[in-house]
């Protein structure tokens, strides 16, 4: 016979230690999942308690390190969902939780509150002349930009294509958030195929400066489509600032592209969605 544990448990884990003693920690009790633990040491056949686990959790793995300490990691809580990782260094108690990173998240896809169009080297130097507040908002109302830009060049960086910039998104990031991707979304349609119309888009982080490298969306139709260019893992060539996003630094500019003056596009929203990491 041996001593018994201070606290009946089940679901629990254990691990042998460099000295021969076992540690037990968390698992089931009588009030739901457990954070405490305790050593057993058999030279003495008894039971000590140590430091508690930082997060209760049952049915998880105990794993003792080549230095002496033991990683107890996942697991459930009260019978459902999972937690962080532990290191226990019983020479020097209490457990400390690891640098796992939180779960990446996003600003979902916001709309500007402002536009303008481009009026210098910018193909006819209108933009989207007709209504273009219309394209923010979501509502199959649209911006229009006829007779796109002054030449055949597909370029999207030709002076000849006609540019707008969209801006004002109010963007809420907290101050720690590590930016990694952006999402650009375009709901949008041109008047016929012919000239292989696209739009194109860029990004700016100082107010219209300087300019991300460029994307552009698949040959648009005649009936409206959404469009998404970047990615969830996409920072468009460049490694952002929360800074950058303020309505004073941050812009979208929309180039529409066609190898013939005669398209007609329309935009009926531009939206801008920033996945990070808080």
């Amino acid at each position: 016979a041996t001593g018994n544990m201070s606290i009946a448990r089940a679901g629990h884990a254990a691990a042998l230690l460099n000295d021969g003693r076992v540690l037990v920690a968390g698992g089931l009790g009588g009030s739901g999942s457990l954070s405490s633990a305790e050593v057993y040491d058999p030279a003495t056949g008894t039971w000590s308690a140590t430091a508690s686990m930082i997060n209760a959790r049952d049915r998880f793995p105990a794993t003792r390190l080549a230095d002496g300490r033991v990683l107890v990691v996942g697991g459930g809580y009260d019978l459902s969902g999972s937690c962080c990782a532990e290191l226990f260094d019983l020479l020097s108690p209490p457990p400390t939780p690891t640098n796992t990173p939180g779960s990446p998240t996003s600003t979902g896809y916001l709309a500007p509150t402002s536009q303008a169009a481009e009026t210098s080297s910018a193909g006819d130097n209108n933009g989207y002349q007709t209504n273009p507040a219309n394209a923010l908002n979501d509502n199959s109302v649209f911006a229009v930009d006829t007779n796109s830009g002054t030449g055949s060049s597909t370029s999207c960086t030709s002076n000849s294509k006609d540019k707008h910039h969209f801006f004002n998104y109010n963007f809420s990031l907290p101050p720690s958030a590590v930016i990694q991707g952006i999402q650009v979304r375009l709901d949008a349609r041109v008047d016929a195929t012919g000239g292989s119309p696209r739009i194109c888009v860029q990004m700016s982080w100082n107010g219209g400066s300087s300019w991300t490298t460029t994307q552009q969306t698949t040959n648009l139709a005649t009936t409206e489509a959404t469009y998404i260019l970047g990615g969830t893992a996409d920072p468009w060539g460049r490694t952002w600032s929360v800074g950058d996003f303020g309505n004073t630094n941050f812009r979208v500019r929309v180039i529409d592209r066609a190898s013939n003056t005669s398209r007609d596009f329309s935009l009926d929203y531009i939206a801008v969605n920033v996945t990070y990491q808080p």
